[in-house]
Formats: structure tokens, C-alpha cells, sequence
């Protein structure tokens, strides 16, 4: 029994999701949803709890953007892969032709 790779990987649908994941990374970057918190944290100074909501944002705010940095290095990661695809495909096409052209030559 013979056994036979079928894979087949869709170059243009890995860039694609790279795109949107550092499309994703960036969204998170901005911490819209972190602003209700900081500016209560901000307008209130007396609060006993200010200084704890605006550190608690603050935290927040930096694990995501680590987490939005891991996120854009994977999608590099992604799009480096989609080309070497391309690459690789491309180079085997040109390697297949030559051989080609070789045994008509024979």
C-alpha cells in the first residue's frame, strides 16, 4: 500500500488571515474598552478606588498589548509562510520545466 500526501495550502487564504490578525492586534491596541475605567479612575481622584482602577487599566492595558505584539509575530509568521509557498512553488514549476525541456533534448 502506497501512501500519498494530499495537502493542499491556499497561499493567498494564509496572507489573508495574517491580515487580519494584525488587523485584530491593532483593534486591541486602542483599549477603547479600558477608557470608561481610566476616565472614572482620572475624574475621581478622591476615590479611595482611583488609584486602584487606573493601575487595574494600566495592567490590563499593557498584557494586551503584549498579547497584541504575540499576535502580530504570528502573523508575520503566517505571511513569511505564504510566500515561501509561493516561492517554493514558483521555483519547483521553473526546476520542472527545465527538466522538461531537458528530456525533449534526449
Amino acid at each position: 500500500m502506497t501512501w500519498q500526501a494530499d495537502i493542499a495550502i491556499d497561499p493567498d487564504g494564509v496572507h489573508r488571515a495574517a491580515v487580519l490578525m494584525r488587523e485584530s492586534a491593532s483593534d486591541s491596541r486602542r483599549g477603547f474598552m479600558l477608557d470608561d475605567a481610566r476616565t472614572a479612575g482620572g475624574a475621581h481622584h478622591g476615590w479611595q478606588a482611583a488609584h486602584a482602577s487606573t493601575h487595574c487599566v494600566t495592567s490590563w492595558r499593557d498584557r494586551l498589548h503584549r498579547e497584541a505584539d504575540e499576535v502580530e509575530a504570528a502573523a508575520d509568521a503566517l505571511r513569511a509562510s505564504a510566500h515561501t509557498y509561493v516561492n517554493t512553488d514558483a521555483a519547483t514549476a521553473v526546476a520542472l520545466s527545465d527538466d522538461a525541456q531537458w528530456l525533449r533534448g534526449a
